[in-house]
């Protein structure tokens, strides 16, 4: 029998690794406004989460991104690192993700890998 003398803990921990854009909450819920995806409620974006995460949101989908908000003010958007195909390059990869973006927000978009790991202990 075994018995383990150091520390045990029930914490866990998170992380994801994206090549995209990290964003601010209020800057993306500007563009969305904009673009004609949500509606301004005052000064409030409310529905800023709910088309990020709801079943509305098709235009992530249909462009393979994803979506995630490690911080409160932030959000990254993209493709993570472990769905590029077994066919494609990394450039390839990158440039998908860069032509997603940019069509997305009507705009030219520079992109970059995005790290974040967190702990909840």
């Amino acid at each position: 029998m075994k018995i383990r003398k150091g520390f045990v803990s029930n914490s866990s921990s998170s992380s994801f690794c994206i090549y995209g854009i990290s964003i601010e909450q209020e800057e993306i819920a500007k563009k969305m406004v904009e673009l004609g995806f949500i509606e301004k409620d005052g000064d409030d974006y409310n529905d800023i989460f709910e088309w990020l995460y709801g079943d509305s949101n098709k235009i992530l989908e249909q462009n393979g991104l994803s979506v995630n908000c490690p911080y409160d003010d932030d959000i990254c958007i993209g493709r993570e690192w472990k769905s590029i195909k077994d066919n494609e390059t990394g450039k390839e990869f990158k440039e998908s993700v860069e032509k997603s973006l940019n069509k997305m927000f009507k705009k030219d978009i520079k992109c970059s890998t995005i790290e974040v790991a967190w702990y909840d202990g």
